[in-house]
């Protein structure tokens, strides 16, 4: 049947016929009557959607029924209690995940004792239940963490679900010893699990999970790479303890060294393409951007070893920016990283690249200077700190980037510029020149429309501006605008 068909059929079961609709051999069809029942809150259908979730073997089918069931609400409750200890060990089961599924808190006692049915299958349901409704008594972390210890590794994972949405950290050490019995596909869901808890015992061995120590202490790359790695970067930014953030960084600069070896610039389509060997990207790293959340999440503390990062890198990184043979071919590096970290850290970002101006290494002075974008240069304290630094600097490369950044800042950097040149009573140097070059017309249009002002005094400062600016020698375009406007 198409899918117009299933829906013909649903709808035209009368409700008398739900229990041959629930089991029907079209899973499509029990799903959408389940659907209707529930819709409808139809009460007289409870036992039937009981019985039929202990022998539905497709899962989205049992969500509907559980879902009809929720809806039901308060007079599925006592059927689903007796289904707790029906001789029928799927009923058992069924009536556990129904019970779940509802939140049901008067079932809480009963779960707990159902925890320990012979049938793992109830079991697991059980405790996965008890983990739904989400309340945590001594009853039931006692019955999690008896289940973390079962004979079935079903009801372990369950119960390491469990301990998840109840936030049981005496759940903790059971489950970072499960990281070495648990089978590697199920290893994942138990860091994440840990991350969920937010417990920082899990911090070293998360982070011993992280970064690989070959002993060798070669330059190769040391990161797991692995999908494994997201989930364990996004629990360390979830338990935000300090110390995983060396690992952290350290997984930054191995990811970065891996991924520039990984890349090869294919100028002719001017892309970037990966390796045949490694896996596609597309857009920003799923690792780099969970790196990059833990380490934000962190906060503070994560700024002076990334600040110690940033200038360790500084030197041998100078340049790589402009090594692409085209832009989009431009690989990630450290300092880039680490500079697109800072801006995510806000205002404690901002007061280190400030700090980071008057660095004693030209390199890391470079970096602080292009940081800034233009919406910062609304802050007077930034725009001041950029104008300093372009008039200032000993570099003159640091002094040409400064000036480079405060062309976007408009009419402000002009003002800020005009000011600070004025004060030395002396002509624009060139650094100072490049930067008015930069600054839109905007701001020169602005300062000539002053002239119309009524105030003879701010007329005649704006005259003796517009004087330093032609014995500057402005682009000939300005010089052109700035005739037409004195006729």
């Amino acid at each position: 049947m198409n899918q117009y068909e299933v829906w013909s059929l649903v709808h035209t079961i009368d409700q008398s016929h739900f229990a041959e609709g629930l089991k029907h051999n079209d899973e499509r069809v029990r799903k959408l009557v389940a659907q209707r029942i529930g819709v409808l809150r139809d009460i007289t259908q409870v036992n039937n959607l009981i019985e039929f979730l202990a022998q539905e073997h497709e899962e989205d089918v049992g969500h509907e029924i559980i879902r009809a069931l929720t809806r039901i609400g308060e007079p599925a409750v006592p059927p689903l209690m007796r289904g707790l200890t029906d001789e029928n060990a799927n009923m058992r089961r069924a009536s556990a995940q129904g019970l779940g599924g509802m939140g049901c808190v008067a079932a809480i006692g009963n779960l707990c004792t159902a925890t320990g049915d012979q049938n793992p299958g109830v079991r697991k349901a059980a405790v996965r239940a008890l983990g739904r409704i989400g309340i945590l008594n001594d009853d039931v972390e006692a019955k999690v963490l008896t289940c973390l210890d079962d004979d079935d590794k079903r009801v372990v994972l369950n119960a390491a679900f469990a301990s998840g949405y109840l936030g049981c950290t005496a759940a903790v050490t059971r489950l970072i010893a499960l990281l070495d019995d648990i089978t590697p596909p199920f290893r994942s869901l138990i860091i994440e699990i840990l991350g969920d808890i937010g417990d920082d015992r899990a911090t070293g061995r998360l982070c011993q999970m992280l970064v690989k120590n070959d002993g060798t202490g070669g330059a190769d790359c040391n990161v797991d790479t692995s999908e494994r790695s997201e989930h364990i970067i996004e629990a360390l930014g979830k338990i935000e303890d300090p110390r995983a953030v060396q690992p952290l960084i350290q997984a930054l600069i191995d990811y970065v060294t891996c991924d520039k070896d990984n890349q090869e610039c294919n100028a002719e389509d001017r892309c970037t393409t990966t390796r045949a060997d490694e896996r596609e990207r597309s857009g920003p790293s799923y690792i780099m951007r969970n790196i990059h959340q833990a380490l934000t999440r962190i906060g503070e503390p994560a700024i002076p070893p990334l600040i110690e990062t940033l200038r360790g890198w500084a030197d041998s990184e100078e340049g790589n920016e402009d090594s692409a043979e085209c832009s989009c071919c431009q690989p990630p590096t450290v300092t880039s990283e680490i500079c697109s970290i800072l801006s995510e850290f806000g205002p404690f970002g901002v007061e280190t690249v400030l700090k980071l101006l008057g660095d004693e290494k030209v390199s890391v002075r470079k970096l602080a200077v292009k940081f800034f974008s233009e919406e910062d240069l609304n802050e007077k304290r930034i725009l001041d700190a950029l104008v300093a630094c372009m008039i200032n600097d000993s570099d003159d490369e640091v002094k040409i980037l400064a000036a480079q950044s405060l062309g976007e800042g408009g009419q402000k950097s002009f003002d800020a510029i005009v000011s600070a040149v004025e004060q030395l009573h002396r002509s624009f140097a060139s650094s100072e020149k490049r930067a008015i070059h930069g600054i839109c017309t905007e701001a020169l249009s602005n300062l000539i429309w002053r002239l119309d002002g009524p105030d003879d005094r701010k007329r005649h400062q704006t005259l003796d501006a517009i004087r330093k600016l032609l014995e500057s020698s402005p682009p000939p375009s300005r010089m052109e605008m700035l005739g037409r406007m004195f006729g």
